[in-house]
């Protein structure tokens, strides 16, 4: 979270809680490291195939990237999920999105359930230090949150994004506390001393970069340089200014992170690990603004090649050979298997994978790789309890796509036709007919569990729980005040009835102590109820703050940061069992979340 949003939880020396998991999953005594490679996994967020230099890109400079590509084994055809937090579940779990119920980016969609086995776990059990850095996006409390899911170590933010980029705040192991600089150069610096405390044993380091998502900041000096190459101060007002000087912020954000790397892999070098260390990068979907893409139709939240289709490169020397390329079909569900058999960790008990170990591939099976379907869905959305579409949808094989948009169905050959322009459905309708069949039993059986419904889990109320608006549901006219994301805010409550409110699983009933975090235009009250009991409190002075100053160079999509204040409510009796928290305020207020804390 942002240092503005926790500032007025600083003061009160916040920690959140987190426990341990499941009791096979307790870490077995550390292996020596030369028995278990280390592991570093690096992933940006919403980069793309096109922001690759090895790829065709002739304004972006990535030499740091670029080097490491030719040590390593590359997959030209690795494909996730069109957006972020499905992709890192699939990645985390080895499960397919849609299994593990995360369906979407916000409203609770992104959850990934406390009962999946992560990797993280995984290796922990083998004797690996597991520590996180960087964005989450699968669940913002325990036992959602990376160290609820089997992460020693975690420094980073729970939800899609951050406000501002420079002089944040970051989750620091449950305590927020305020950083100094550029997000990225922090998250790298905190990923060294991890891999520096932890050089004895093995490790597996997920390094989360949150760039290049918007919102458009980065260090002045490079986005200077790419506002110069792009010969932004040539063009008019206009759309196409408006994508360069996005552009210019995206590729400074990814100039900024590819010198970061390079200062990661010297610290390797300069420990001596980078001989037993397996490093990997990718990105978790495609491009979310228009900029070089190769000739890859669309982007981000699609389901063609340039939303799904993503560079993965994976180095660990004298064991995989530099430089060899693998054109053949693999996936994010795949990475859990391969670093298992990597690591020498054996797959543990829990949820079937759908992933298949590359490993295979990675060493030159490629004649006995047998054919295999990547499916994907578009982000779905609604209230809990609402029924998942079967569309939109898409089936790719090693040579064909199969897309199904809910109003029409395209059939494309990738081999001869990548850039998705000849519709071959016509054509072929026994393909479709096979392709589509397969895709609507794969649906019914990632669906089988929930009976095919959208359903938003309950928070559960432990010593701190942090009820935010990004994730609640609304009633009676209450609504966003942006577009649902993290950071944004509860407004109308004009009329009578009109209330937020969440669904909470409490494992111990008894006092819990309130606050909302709150602006107001004018004097009036707020109210929460739960477990059958209300309490209220007036608010007894304007607070209506102006924006704080964000550095952005192009106009963002998410809202802006707001100071937003504590007001304490009260305490309140919430009884054991599944409970609602609801809450609702005079004409004028505006709400961020709630912060309930067992006493």
């Amino acid at each position: 979270m942002n240092k503005t949003y926790w500032k007025c939880w600083l003061a009160a020396g916040c920690s959140l809680w987190s426990v341990s998991g499941a009791p096979w999953l307790q870490a077995a005594p550390a292996a020596a490291a030369e028995e278990h490679p280390n592991i570093i996994f690096i992933i940006s967020d919403d980069s793309a195939w096109g922001d690759a230099g090895w790829n065709g890109n002739k304004v972006l400079k990535s030499p740091v990237l670029d080097r490491l590509k030719d040590r390593s084994v590359e997959l030209t055809r690795f494909y996730v999920a069109p957006t972020c937090a499905p992709t890192r579940a699939a990645l985390l779990t080895g499960r397919h999105p849609l299994r593990t119920g995360v369906v979407n980016t916000t409203r609770g969609l992104q959850v990934l359930d406390g009962s999946e086995v992560t990797i993280a776990e995984a290796l922990k059990a083998g004797g690996y230090a597991t520590g996180y850095f960087g964005k989450w996006h699968n669940g913002a409390n325990h036992p959602w949150t990376a160290q609820g899911q089997g992460f020693d170590e975690f420094v980073g933010f729970n939800g899609g994004f951050v406000p501002n980029y420079f002089d944040t705040a970051l989750e620091r192991n449950g305590t927020i506390k305020p950083t100094e600089g550029f997000i990225t150069d922090v998250l790298t610096d905190e990923a060294m001393a991890f891999i520096g405390q932890n050089r004895d044993r093995p490790f597996f380091c997920y390094l989360a970069y949150n760039v290049p998502h918007s919102p458009f900041q980065a260090p002045a000096d490079l986005y200077d340089k790419y506002y110069k190459r792009l010969g932004i101060e040539n063009l008019k007002p206009g759309n196409e200014r408006l994508q360069a000087e996005r552009t210019a912020a995206v590729y400074a954000m990814l100039e900024n992170m590819d010198t970061n790397i390079g200062r990661l892999l010297e610290e390797l070098k300069k420990l001596g690990l980078d001989g037993k260390t397996i490093v990997i990068y990718t990105t978790d979907n495609g491009p979310a603004t228009a900029r070089y893409n190769g000739k890859l139709r669309a982007g981000k939240g699609t389901l063609y090649e340039g939303g799904v289709l993503v560079p993965f490169i994976i180095s660990y020397p004298d064991h995989l050979e530099a430089g060899k390329v693998v054109p053949r079909l693999a996936m994010h569900v795949d990475l859990y298997p391969t670093l298992l058999e990597l690591a020498g960790v054996p797959a543990p008990e829990g949820p079937v994978i759908d992933g298949k170990s590359l490993v295979p591939l990675l060493k030159g099976a490629t004649s006995e790789w047998p054919e295999r379907y990547y499916f994907g869905m578009q982000n779905q959305g609604g209230r809990d309890g609402a029924a998942l579409k079967l569309h939109p949808g898409a089936v790719i094989s090693q040579r064909h796509k199969y897309v199904n948009t809910g109003e029409a169905v395209e059939l494309y050959d990738l081999e001869a036709d990548p850039e998705e322009k000849r519709n071959l459905a016509e054509a072929e309708p026994e393909l479709v007919a096979t392709m589509s069949k397969a895709y609507e039993k794969w649906f019914n059986e990632m669906t089988a569990e929930n009976g095919a419904k959208i359903r938003i889990r309950p928070f559960q109320l432990g010593e701190v729980t942090d009820l935010l608006v990004s994730e609640a549901s609304f009633h009676g006219g209450a609504k966003f005040f942006g577009r649902g994301f993290d950071f944004d805010w509860a407004v109308g409550f004009e009329k009578p009835g009109a209330a937020v409110f969440w669904p909470v699983d409490v494992a111990k009933g008894g006092e819990y102590r309130v606050e909302v975090l709150h602006t107001a235009k004018q004097p009036g009250h707020i109210e929460v109820k739960a477990g059958g009991e209300s309490i209220k409190a007036e608010i007894t002075e304007v607070y209506d703050p102006p924006y704080v100053p964000s550095p952005d160079y192009s106009e963002r999509w998410e809202v802006y940061e707001k100071p937003f204040r504590p007001l304490l409510i009260g305490t309140i009796n919430i009884p054991a069992g599944s409970q609602e928290v609801r809450v609702s305020a005079s004409e004028g207020a505006e709400i961020q979340s709630v912060r309930v804390r067992r006493l």
